[in-house]
């Protein structure tokens, strides 16, 4: 009897083997169809040509790893994406007071075929020595986006005049040092957008840091460029708005003092505690992150560490690079995502609801996949139009030398992406594997998360240092509906930038914020995309809207569309 039972379960043993091995053999053979394609890489002619330069190749200093920019904005308020890369120079071309590489424009091209073309507007930017990054705003309240370039020892604001360029030459606006990314927002709750400028650190041209010339400058035992640690930090620039395209500087006067130095790289202005005073969150290369807080006294107080934003979960300061902003667990506050190093995982602050925030990424699945990469860019928004957002991240590494270090993913690495996925009650994110992105591998920096061919999903802008920019075009508006939305009030912030927007339904609320400036030296969109198939039935639509200062209105949508909600015309809340 026992050997007949057995003689059972080997015999059971042996047709699961086969049918194993005969699944194997029939994904391999390719008889099965793979799985649907969510990003899909885009064959751009238009891109092909476009090399986004900064520094020297191989680089020689940390100034030729970082400085590129992305911006998307509608020059011409005709519904038409446009994409400028902004370009840096070289080490050579600054002490010989020439001006740097020039920028690239380019519109989409709206049909069959998936390409972009040059725009003639980029030749109107004013010349800069080292143009790094850029922030994109409606600042005078005309209808049209105006342009911040920041760049090593300046910064230029232009005004768009009917498509055209203008400086403005008696902006108030200046700065000394290293400037990278900006954002706008209304710290002041007057109505009208404040300027944030990051600043990284004193560089010597005339005389800089040697490869392995000091401990900053060298990695796993191997000589290369030198810093952020060791150079000089620098204290981030405040600008009040004085009036549409007047600024001040009020860096002391508010309160941000030269104490808080620190190597600025990221920068979002949004609300994260609901009292409704904006939040000033930075990304600070390898220290901790600021977190800045509207305090009763009119001034504003550094909170990093006591809100837990500051450092990883094990109390570590990190290179923190890029922002992205969104309610990764569904509970209806804003949390954060930082990008950081190679062997420096994603940083996920979940907000707590009571001033701190708990980094998750372990918990949440999303440390021992980011860990290996150095990551730059990042975008948060519902790829799979599921009603979860989703995680994108840009990377490439800094070090040529990488290549040469077993333990390393190299020089050159491919981008990666999380969707969210309900686990209990938790929300978790599963990396996704596609093989058109595993295979495009590039110096990433800046990544635009923005629904370019405008068929109701988001896709992706992804930029390469010294390459060409990538362009993942999603197709889930394919199989799932979804909304777009754009935000309409009277005055100097006429965009709405700071606001939240959400679909609510059966008590939940997800927000979306409204922002131009998150991610890494990127600017995007003014607009969000919402998946609507996850609240069951045909009718339409409850949308809060939580305006800047805080006032709420319900506006009734359909279930499919771009919308305009322009304030004073919903319900208030």
């Amino acid at each position: 009897m026992i050997q007949q039972q057995n003689l059972q379960i080997l015999s059971r043993v042996l047709l699961l083997s086969i049918l194993c091995l005969c699944s194997c053999i029939r994904h391999n053979s390719g008889t099965e169809t793979d799985p649907p394609v969510l990003l899909e890489p885009a064959d751009v002619a238009g891109f092909q040509s476009v090399v986004q330069r900064c520094g020297v190749i191989p680089p020689q200093g940390i100034v030729d790893v970082k400085s590129t920019g992305l911006a998307l904005l509608d020059i011409q308020t005709d519904g038409t994406p446009e994409i400028l890369l902004t370009a840096g120079s070289t080490t050579d071309r600054y002490l010989q007071q020439q001006t740097g590489f020039p920028p690239s424009w380019f519109r989409w091209v709206q049909g069959k075929q998936t390409d972009v073309e040059p725009i003639s507007q980029a030749q109107n930017l004013p010349p800069m020595k080292w143009n790094c990054g850029v922030a994109a705003a409606d600042l005078d309240g005309d209808g049209d986006d105006d342009l911040l370039l920041t760049g090593i020892g300046e910064i230029q604001l232009v005004e768009n005049i009917e498509g055209r360029w203008n400086p403005v030459v008696d902006s108030g606006l200046s700065a000394e040092g290293w400037c990278t990314s900006a954002a706008f927002g209304d710290l002041d709750l007057d109505g009208d957008l404040d300027l944030y400028v990051c600043r990284y650190l004193d560089y010597d041209f005339e005389s800089p840091p040697l490869h392995g010339d000091e401990w900053s400058c060298l990695w796993e035992n191997r000589p290369v460029l030198c810093g952020p640690r060791g150079l000089p930090a620098l204290t981030d620039l405040v600008f009040e708005n004085l009036g549409g395209l007047k600024f001040q500087d009020v860096t002391q006067q508010w309160g941000f003092t030269p104490d808080s130095a620190g190597y600025g790289l990221a920068v979002t202005i949004i609300d994260l505690y609901g009292d409704p005073h904006p939040e000033i969150f930075v990304a600070n290369d390898s220290c901790p992150n600021h977190l800045w807080s509207h305090s009763p006294t009119g001034r504003w107080s550094e909170v990093g560490l006591l809100s837990g934003i500051a450092v990883d979960e094990d109390g570590q300061e990190q290179a923190g690079m890029g922002i992205g902003v969104g309610d990764l667990d569904a509970d209806g506050k804003l949390d954060l995502v930082v990008t950081n190093f190679e062997r420096e995982s994603l940083n996920l602050y979940l907000n707590q609801g009571d001033g701190t925030f708990r980094d998750e990424a372990a918990m949440r699945g999303l440390a021992a996949s980011s860990r290996p990469m150095l990551s730059w860019g990042v975008g948060v928004a519902d790829l799979d139009l599921d009603g979860l957002v989703d995680l994108f991240v840009a990377n490439g590494h800094v070090y040529p030398e990488a290549d040469q270090v077993p333990s390393s993913v190299g020089y050159q690495q491919q981008d990666q992406y999380w969707l969210a996925r309900r686990s209990g009650d938790k929300i978790r994110f599963e990396e996704q594997f596609e093989k058109g992105l595993s295979q495009w591998k590039h110096l990433g920096r800046c990544a635009a998360l923005c629904d370019i061919d405008r068929d109701g999903d988001v896709d992706v802008i992804s930029t390469s240092l010294n390459g060409a920019p990538h362009l993942l075009i999603n197709h889930a508006s394919e199989t799932s509906s979804s909304i777009r939305v754009r935000l309409q009030q009277d005055g100097l912030n006429r965009q709405g930038i700071g606001a939240s927007v959400g679909l609510r339904h059966e008590g939940r609320w997800i927000p979306y914020p409204i922002l131009r400036q998150d991610s890494f030296q990127t600017s995007s969109e003014a607009e969000v995309i919402l998946a609507t198939d996850w609240i069951e039935g045909s009718g339409p639509l409850q949308l809060e809207v939580r305006w800047p200062d805080g006032e709420r209105e319900i506006f009734p949508v359909k279930r499919n569309g771009f919308f305009t909600l322009r304030r004073g015309e919903g319900v208030p809340i």
